[in-house]
């Protein structure tokens, strides 16, 4: 019995650093993903065909060895902490390619996308700023990770009652790693599988699978129909690899011809008086007048009083206008992204020591 939960305590500690159990043995991943079905909206139309596409993709990565955090019917908080669990795994296995799929009603505003949460009541445009999450967040989770083969799909299904577009093209920058590819889909939501998981899913059956390929194979298929319409397509500017690799070449071993040296030409070594050494007088450091600097730590670890001094300076700022208990709810997550907004970090909702040492500057 104590071998039995021996082996149970191995799984667990293996399945903590990355390593998936196939059969009875451990093995390290082929590949990380994430993927995320929103289906069971409150207030708005449900998308099963989101949950079907979302288990489809998931397990036909799984079938080809990657680690898949699966998740469906996601809140804001939740959807931040899948994306907090997938860059903890692309920190530990740096050599492996990423996928993302998400598959979900999408809103634009101020020429960005937001993911909209099944929890999502949304009564103004303005809603969609406090209650979403902007797309950038989950595409810089990868694009910050370090190289490496990547592919963030999006299946984005607008809103009934939307009033701006979509602004997906947004997602496509100049500062994205070479090795990074996007593909972003617009679709209207059904009962059914997406028609972008229909044509998608047949290709991960094979080894090996180059994303570029993938990509414009996709784009071909959806071409003909009316049902979905391809917004954002970017390949890789380098050959890369969701599953396998490219053949092995086996290099062919060249014997150069000896090298004939000549002996070198001694030149006498020429003598350099060096100048005087020039005097100069130290500056003059004035010190600079006393300012008092609050630390603040990182909000995981910050107490009671310092999240109250947190509050109290996104409220002088004018970004926060609820109470100052301590406490960080919606209204707090949302003058946060608005902080981060201001200061061109990623609007993820939680403060850094860095950003809340920059809050402290500002107020």
């Amino acid at each position: 019995m104590r071998q039995y939960f021996g082996v149970l305590s191995a799984v667990a500690a293996a399945l903590s650093i990355g390593f998936i159990v196939v059969g009875n043995a451990l093995a390290a991943p082929t590949g990380v993903a994430l993927v995320v079905g929103n289906a069971a909206y409150t207030g708005l139309p449900p998308l099963p065909g989101c949950a079907l596409s979302a288990r489809a993709v998931a397990a036909a990565l799984k079938d080809q060895g990657y680690d898949v955090t699966e998740r469906s019917d996601v809140s804001t908080g939740q959807l931040d902490a899948a994306a907090g669990i997938l860059a903890e795994k692309l920190s530990t296995l740096p050599n492996v390619p990423a996928m993302v799929h998400i598959c979900g009603y999408v809103a634009g505003l101020a020429g960005r996308p937001f993911l909209v949460p099944v929890s999502a009541a949304l009564v103004r445009p303005g809603d969609v700023l406090t209650q979403g999450m902007l797309a950038k967040s989950i595409v810089d989770v990868v694009a910050h990770s370090g190289p490496r083969d990547a592919l963030v799909v999006l299946e984005a299904v607008p809103l009934p009652t939307a009033t701006e577009p979509l602004a997906l093209e947004a997602l496509d920058r100049p500062d994205l790693p070479a090795r990074m590819s996007l593909l972003a889909v617009t679709e209207p939501g059904s009962g059914s599988p997406t028609p972008l998981s229909t044509v998608m899913m047949p290709r991960f059956k094979g080894s090996p699978l180059p994303v570029a390929p993938l990509i414009d194979g996709i784009g071909q298929d959806l071409a003909g129909l009316r049902t979905a319409s391809v917004v954002v397509r970017r390949v890789p500017a380098a050959a890369g690899f969701l599953i396998g690799g490219p053949p092995v070449v086996v290099p062919q071993v060249v014997v150069p011809p000896p090298v004939v040296v000549a002996p070198p030409v001694l030149v006498p070594p020429v003598v350099t008086v060096p100048p005087p050494p020039v005097v100069v007088a130290p500056p003059v450091v004035v010190p600079p007048p006393a300012q008092t600097l609050v630390n603040l730590p990182d909000e995981s670890v910050m107490t009671e009083a310092e999240r109250r001094m947190v509050q109290t300076a996104l409220a002088k700022l004018g970004y926060y206008p609820g109470p100052i208990d301590g406490v960080f709810g919606p209204e707090t997550r949302a003058a946060i992204r608005r902080l981060q907004h201001e200061v061109q970090s990623p609007m993820s909702g939680h403060l850094t020591a860095e950003q809340a040492r920059r809050l402290m500057t500002l107020r």
